[in-house]
């Protein structure tokens, strides 16, 4: 018997096509899941099974079924912002690793007529989906004044500045983006060009690097 009775996974979702949120508002697009994206979470799931699911492991969380999922044991909630699917894909595709078909998803019917569930006996976990405008657990930064005014100190502050100019010579050889850094410093200081984010959302690349910039200074 183990001494495991949880665990807490920090993950993140699949790989996804392009997507921007809005450095300033935090306002996300939307986005659509990749193969891929499918492939690291279902992996992710088989992974978190192998570990915690398999009586033999060290780690095993005790008195929990591994083969037949029991419903009413488990839940499972997914974030529904406003980047689309993409959480919700990815909590999918993690199931189906953390519980695989088997084919003792079966049932016998009056006949005597035993049947398998689809794919194999394919197991259907629910999963709850969270709105933002209901429920703020999974995305508590949604209208947050704290928030809001931790990211308009960022922006002003001189450790980003510094950041965003010396990082501006990569960004600019990148097609389609302009001078986002500019853009926020003039913002928040009065000062400099002030770009549209919609000359900004083309970049993929300039986004993550900035972003990475952003969580860097805060």
């Amino acid at each position: 018997m183990t001494n495991v009775l949880g665990v807490l996974v920090i993950a993140c979702n699949g790989d996804r096509d392009e997507f921007y949120q809005n450095p300033k508002t935090y306002e996300p697009q939307s986005a659509e899941s990749a193969p891929l994206g499918a492939v690291e979470s279902f992996q992710l799931g088989s992974c978190l099974r192998s570990v915690y699911l398999n009586p033999s492991s060290p780690s095993y969380i005790a008195n929990m079924k591994t083969d037949l999922v029991n419903t009413h044991a488990v839940h499972f909630y997914a974030k529904a912002g406003g980047e689309g699917p993409v959480i919700f894909d990815s909590a999918i595709a993690l199931l189906q690793g953390l519980f695989p078909p088997t084919p003792k998803n079966k049932i016998t019917l009056a006949n005597e007529t035993t049947i398998v569930a689809p794919l194999g006996g394919y197991q259907y976990v629910p999963i709850e989906t969270v709105e933002p405008s209901n429920d703020h657990t999974l995305e508590p930064w949604t209208d947050c004044p704290a928030f809001k005014d931790h990211i308009s100190k960022v922006y002003a502050s001189s450790e980003f500045k510094e950041k965003a100019k010396s990082a501006a010579a990569v960004l600019w050889r990148h097609q389609g983006l302009r001078l986002w850094s500019t853009h926020h410093i003039g913002e928040a200081s009065g000062e400099g060009p002030v770009i549209p984010d919609s000359a900004i959302a083309s970049s993929r690349i300039g986004y993550h690097l900035l972003h990475a910039h952003c969580c860097v200074s805060m």
